[in-house]
């Protein structure tokens, strides 16, 4: 274990939660937070509009039980980066960590990750994690680049980072905050510009984290609005590549963005070719 002492916390660990999330998957992703083996945190846990009665009532009681808990809430529903910016606002710790509702992390995630943070330089790391099943059973694992320069490669095909494994420098979030106009990819749209000013990204080979998968996801992932963010987003790299690879970077911007169109049924197997690219 680490530093003990809640007065001044070290790490400040963010969930945003909406009306559509799982009150027992929400509460895995809390009480994760809270069973941390670094104990000098505090978690923000912040309402994105309107939840529901029971979600209440759990998140006020274990506030009330763990004064590490600070309540943070929105008037409406204003999308995942307004609810984390808030809370990056508010936040008092060193390092910030963002923790998606549904997720759980690993009790030494933060541990390993700020010790890894002190050690290689880095202004914001990410790690593999765990794929889990709604029950909660590993199902597999996903992993991702690990060296700044290879991030930075492949950052035109791919979100090279998971929101939810992620732990950055409190400045680095504070002053670059996510897209609130953005109700998918805003994660991504951040990663962006953080790697075009130079920060040092990095991922760690482990999984720290278990991510949570059931079949809606593809489904939420297709349709003109997240084609138009993708295309956004990876048009946005163009500028992290030498001149001669800008046509490549805008090909690949287009056939991916457009693939966002395609049946959920072919859309899967998109993804899993897209991912060998790395």
């Amino acid at each position: 274990m680490t530093d003990t002492s809640t007065e001044s916390p070290l790490v400040s660990i963010v969930i945003a939660t909406y009306a559509g999330d799982s009150l027992d998957h929400l509460g895995e992703a809390v009480e994760s937070a809270l069973l941390q083996t670094h104990r000098n945190l505090e978690v923000l846990v912040v309402a994105d509009g309107p939840i529901p009665i029971e979600t209440q009532t759990y998140l006020s009681e274990r506030a009330q039980q763990d004064a590490r808990i600070v309540l943070l809430s929105l008037p409406e529903n204003r999308g995942p980066g307004a609810a984390r910016n808030l809370a990056i606002a508010r936040a008092k710790g060193e390092y910030i960590a963002i923790l998606d509702a549904d997720d759980r992390a690993f009790p030494l995630r933060i541990e390993r990750q700020v010790e890894f943070m002190r050690e290689s330089g880095a202004d914001l790391v990410g790690s593999a994690y765990t794929i889990v099943n709604a029950q909660g059973d590993a199902i597999g694992q996903r992993k991702f680049p690990i060296e700044p320069q290879r991030i930075r490669a492949v950052m035109y095909l791919n979100n090279p980072i998971a929101n939810s494994t992620v732990l950055a420098r409190a400045e680095v979030l504070k002053k670059h905050a996510y897209p609130e106009a953005y109700r998918y990819g805003e994660d991504y749209a951040l990663w962006i510009p953080l790697a075009r000013a130079g920060y040092v990204l990095r991922n760690m080979p482990d999984a720290l984290v278990e991510f949570r998968y059931n079949e809606s996801i593809m489904a939420r992932r297709r349709g003109t609005h997240h084609a138009t963010t993708e295309l956004t987003n990876k048009l946005h790299t163009i500028p992290l590549y030498a001149p001669y690879k800008w046509p490549v970077v805008a090909i690949a911007a287009f056939a991916i963005a457009a693939a966002r169109l395609l049946p959920q049924t072919l859309l899967i197997p998109f993804y899993r070719l897209r991912r060998h690219l790395h």
